[in-house]
């Protein structure tokens, strides 16, 4: 399949004056607007949004991190891969995103320009709370905490009641509409002490509704005539709400270089890598994987997605040339170029390497290739290798080498609440036992957290959202931290696994044709979750005849099975050529394991080949306890071997057949596992010079897919 060369709006967005003069004319370009009249010219809709992010609060005493780039990632998304006109977004940010200004810019830029059938994306980043309703009867309710409110509940009460929120919507002339709120209410108790950015701001008192948002939220209610049941599933009449958590928790991945909403870069990162055909329970499904694996449990993954999940998100089917990994936003002389990260994975962003490459074609040779210079966090610089004379702002190209360093440890950030001398102790005990390095939670991204539980004073490892790792509490208070990481040796060494492996996760960037179905049982009923690459031809007959829970109210976002339950892996090769496969599990209680075949080690091409062997007594299974478990099957043209001879060594020469072996050595496996993709992706040193520093992976060479799963209570 041969891809060709997509041009893509870009220009400047709309400006933010003032609350009265903030709606002139927006001149662009005359090659703009000839791409924006195409990108129009299947529909007589209007696309219109208005995104809000607010990091910084009037009242000074608390502040997050990635909301306005919230609305920087989600307005990218729009303009480059759903054909919006910039002079369409308009965005209010920080001290611009008071009340007043958030209802003006509804009523003068939504409300008044809308049409019937128009699109309308609205996005809201920032903290959210339990609000009172009234003195008497204790009512609750959630809010948006707009700029002006006062944090400590005790000042001025600025808040946008949900309620009131999706009111407005509904009095639109159009009901496709679709709300993202990267927001929480609830006033979350951790586990650990620790500064955890969470969205769900938590003062010392539920505080009262301001007595205008009140009279506001009955008005426009009256207004509406319609229930206000969007939440819950019921109301038919339109809209879709995306949201982190109705009674979830919604976080941020933090570093010195990089903050944004976990929740809005799982949607626009799902959003740049989808393969056509999706839809909102598609998307559902893979923004609740990503959020549960870094959140560490369920609960924090409660994705809403109201109504109408057979619909494309945002009302707009999107092809398959918008799809893609980086986005040109600069372009200068001597063939020099800015671009922004926009697709990849949150580990492999957070883990890419100079000398990376994107392009448009299969073949490095031919059309646009671009080479990654410099990286700082999503931004990165680099030079035209080919296509100098098609290169322009608004390009979207597509990973086609990826660059990881060999040199890759397990960041701990270390609980605010360790002494001095615990953290001396801890950060020396973590180097000597493996490649674990200790940081400040916030100066870079955490992959896990040390610190202490508030319940006994006992060691443990946290996720980013405070969430228990299991298996890692001591049974035992007050032993010493450097005790505490021998112990936990064994969590950290299968951590760091599961982060190299999941460095290698490319499924829909993968430019070989596979595809990959599992299948599992619950309550005597079988179901099946199927991945495919950009390039597979379509679906298998099995996976084509399978029909999810119409009702999404109903519908689990994870893959749901009792501990005991055993899975069934798929893999069709639709190339003509042999293929090579790996396959890894991490369980519910974060042991590492591998499948191992000594007669079957591939797929033959255009066949199916099924694992475990149905004929044969071994059994897929994860036994742990309630949690959070993950699969991940690897395709590649070239052999495991180095991944093999490891095996042989973990199970000590006592490989049968077909094998499911717990790894005692997991770093080393899954460093095999990306030696071998790098030694059969063939990369030169006249492209990547520092071979013998990195991993160097040619997405034609492999494919890499999760599933992720939940052992249910």
């Amino acid at each position: 399949m041969k891809l060709n060369r997509r041009t893509f709006l870009q220009g400047a967005g709309f400006t933010f004056a003032s609350l009265g003069g903030f709606f002139g004319e927006t001149i662009l370009p005359n090659h703009q607007l000839n791409r924006y009249a195409q990108a129009l010219g299947a529909s007589n809709s209007r696309k219109l949004a208005l995104l809000v992010g607010i990091n910084q609060y009037a009242s000074g005493d608390s502040y997050l991190r990635g909301c306005v780039t919230d609305v920087e990632l989600q307005k990218e998304l729009l303009v480059s891969r759903f054909g919006f006109n910039p002079s369409d977004i308009l965005s209010l940010n920080n001290g611009k995103a008071s009340r007043e200004s958030i209802l003006t810019a509804f009523d003068e830029h939504l409300a008044k320009q809308v049409k019937e059938n128009d699109i309308v994306v609205f996005h809201f980043s920032g903290y959210g709370r339990q609000v009172r309703l009234n003195e008497g009867d204790g009512k609750i309710g959630e809010s948006l905490i707009t700029h002006g409110s006062s944090l400590k509940g005790d000042g001025r009460n600025d808040d946008i009641l949900l309620d009131s929120l999706i009111s407005l919507f509904q009095t639109l002339k159009t009901s496709r509409y679709t709300l993202v709120l990267d927001t929480s209410y609830q006033p979350f108790e951790v586990s650990t002490a620790t500064k955890l950015w969470l969205r769900s701001y938590r003062g010392d008192n539920i505080p009262m509704i301001g007595s205008q948002e009140l009279a506001f939220n009955q008005d426009i209610k009256q207004k509406s005539k319609k229930s206000n049941s969007l939440l819950k599933g019921k109301d038919k009449s339109g809209g879709i709400i995306f949201t982190s958590a109705t009674e979830g928790l919604a976080t941020e991945i933090t570093s010195n270089n990089f903050n944004a909403g976990l929740f809005t870069y799982s949607i626009t990162h799902s959003l740049w890598q989808s393969v056509a055909p999706i839809n909102n329970l598609i998307l559902s499904k893979k923004v609740a994987a990503n959020i549960a694996l870094i959140n560490g449990e369920l609960q924090y993954t409660n994705i809403t997605l109201a109504i109408k999940n057979d619909l494309s998100p945002y009302y707009i089917s999107a092809d398959e040339e918008h799809h893609g990994d980086i986005v040109i936003t600069n372009v200068s002389k001597g063939n020099n170029v800015e671009f922004d990260l926009v697709g990849l994975p949150l580990l492999v962003l957070f883990n890419y390497g100079v000398n990376s490459c994107f392009s448009t074609e299969i073949d490095l040779s031919q059309n646009v290739v671009v080479q990654v210079n410099s990286l700082m966090g999503n931004k990165a610089k680099g030079v035209i290798l080919k296509g100098v004379d098609k290169v322009e702002n608004g390009l979207v190209l597509r990973e086609a080498v990826r660059v990881i360093s060999r040199d890759i440890d397990l960041m701990v950030g270390l609980d605010n609440s360790l002494q001095r001398i615990e953290r001396v102790d801890a950060t020396s005990a973590l180097t000597s036992v493996g490649d674990f390095k200790a940081i400040n939670v916030g100066d870079n991204y955490a992959d896990c957290i040390l610190g202490k539980l508030t319940s006994n004073g006992s060691y443990g490892l946290f996720s980013q959202a405070g969430v228990l790792l299991p298996n890692t509490m001591a049974k035992t208070a007050n032993e010493a931290v450097s005790t505490a990481v021998k112990r936990l040796s064994n969590a950290l060494q299968n951590k760091l696994a599961q982060k190299l492996v999941n460095l290698t996760l490319n499924g829909s960037a993968s430019r070989l044709p596979v595809r990959v179905e599992v299948e599992y049982s619950q309550n005597k009923q079988s179901y099946i979750s199927y991945q495919k690459t950009l390039f597979s031809d379509g679906l298998s007959n099995k996976s084509a005849n399978f029909k999810p829970t119409p009702n999404v109210t109903q519908q689990k976002q994870l893959i749901n099975i009792s501990a005991g339950s055993s899975f069934s892996i798929s893999i069709h090769n639709e190339n003509d050529y042999d293929l090579y496969y790996m396959i890894v599990g991490f369980n519910s209680s974060g042991r590492a394991i591998a499948y191992f075949s000594t007669q079957n080690v591939m797929v033959n091409a255009r066949e199916t080949f099924t694992i475990p062997d149905p004929q044969n007594t071994i059994k897929l299974i994860d036994n742990g306890n309630q949690g959070i478990g993950e699969l991940i099957i690897i395709c590649s043209q070239s052999p495991f071997n180095n991944t093999f001879n490891q095996l042989y060594k973990n199970s000590k020469n006592s490989l049968e057949e077909e094998s499911i072996i717990v790894l005692k050595n997991p770093v080393s496996i899954a460093q095999s596992i990306l030696l071998d993709l790098h030694e059969g992706s063939g990369i030169t040193t006249d492209l990547v010079p520092n071979l013998s520093d990195v991993y160097a992976l040619d997405l034609s060479n492999w494919a890499s897919f999760n599933f992720v799963y939940e052992i249910e209570s």
